[in-house]
């Protein structure tokens, strides 16, 4: 397959080409928990907005972070302040797993930017930074352009781990394996396969 960052502006150059008004993200491992995810998204009619869902990883954070940084100045992704489940909440990054973006904030992003979405494993202001992934980039670009990143944390998702993780709690429901090490090990050989590496 593509790299993230690749894959992400095809669909975003698709999406302008097309004339489409919203361009959408639903990764493989997310699995909606309501089939009306989107157009409950669409009608808050804000320009950047996500579902949430949680990290493969642990601790199973939320996968949504505001920025911090600490006396050195070095940039880490701190947590959300509490929330109540249902609202919309403002957060400094978003995830593009399951992301809507309105037509006018795609069409500045790509006049002022070019590329939309960039995936990097170099840092991008020296070694002080870290890398930086697709959806913190382009979350980073909307909020130069002014607009505010949202989390609507009554859209929610659950993030495969060969059972399903519950964006509410980050539970596990395992289904297939008995261990988590069984799961996470089998669906990373599964991508690793479907990925040509």
């Amino acid at each position: 397959g593509m790299p993230f960052g690749t894959a992400r502006n095809f669909a975003a150059k698709q999406a302008m080409d097309g004339g489409f008004q919203y361009l959408a993200f639903l990764d493989a491992d997310n699995i909606p928990d309501d089939p009306n995810c989107y157009l409950r998204l669409r009608d808050t009619n804000l320009p950047l907005i996500s579902g949430v869902y949680r990290q493969r990883f642990p601790p199973f954070r939320i996968a949504a972070f505001n920025e911090t940084r600490d006396a050195s100045g070095r940039l880490g992704a701190g947590e959300l302040p509490p929330f109540q489940w249902g609202t919309i909440v403002a957060a400094d990054y978003v995830p593009t797993g399951s992301m809507l973006i309105r037509r006018d904030l795609l069409a500045a992003v790509v006049a002022r930017f070019k590329h939309p979405f960039v995936w990097t494993l170099e840092p991008f202001n020296g070694p002080e930074e870290p890398a930086r992934s697709e959806d913190y980039d382009f979350c980073n670009k909307a909020r130069q352009l002014g607009i505010q990143p949202m989390l609507h944390t009554g859209v929610t998702f659950g993030h495969e781990v060969a059972g399903r993780l519950r964006a509410e709690d980050g539970a596990i429901e395992w289904g297939l394996f008995e261990t988590p090490t069984q799961a996470v090990t089998a669906v990373d050989t599964i991508r690793l396969v479907a990925r040509g590496a």
